[in-house]
């Protein structure tokens, strides 16, 4: 395919929150397959995002990596850490800046849990999914035709 007629992607960027061995790998194959998206990692062990060094932006806090991207993957062992991460308080309500963006999960959880987390995001302004599986996650990110 020539570069003139290269499909255009639909997102601008990706950040990765949480490298746990699910995080690790969506952020390599989203590297691998999606060449043309920024990729930001963030782990608040930031000795995980070490191994990231030079493939992508490495957050210094959450904060950043929720501002860098249009793509925010959340893969976080628990949904403590995701209401944490998106300022989910016990209003249920989502408070971080997400408008515009689409969050996806990677991590299994609760149906209602997720239902419910969904709803606040979309209340929030962004969008939601649950992608278990890295081909999932490509399949929502990967460039579309014109």
């Amino acid at each position: 395919m020539s570069a003139a007629a290269r499909p255009q992607p639909a997102w601008h960027g990706v950040s990765v929150i949480g490298l746990s061995e699910a995080g690790c790998a969506a952020a390599r194959d989203v590297a691998a397959n999606c060449p043309e998206l920024a990729l930001t990692v963030y782990d608040p062990d930031g000795a995980r995002c070490e191994s990231f060094r030079g493939l992508a932006t490495l957050a210094a806090n959450v904060e950043e990596a929720l501002r860098e991207s249009d793509v925010i993957v959340l893969a976080l062992p628990d949904g403590h850490a995701v209401d944490r991460t998106l300022a989910r308080y016990s209003d249920g309500q989502v408070n971080a800046d997400v408008a515009g963006k689409l969050i996806v999960d990677l991590c299994a959880r609760d149906p209602r849990w997720t239902q419910r987390l969904g709803d606040a995001v979309r209340s929030a302004g962004a969008g939601y999914a649950d992608a278990a599986e890295p081909a999932a996650l490509l399949a929502l990110i990967a460039p579309r035709g014109p």
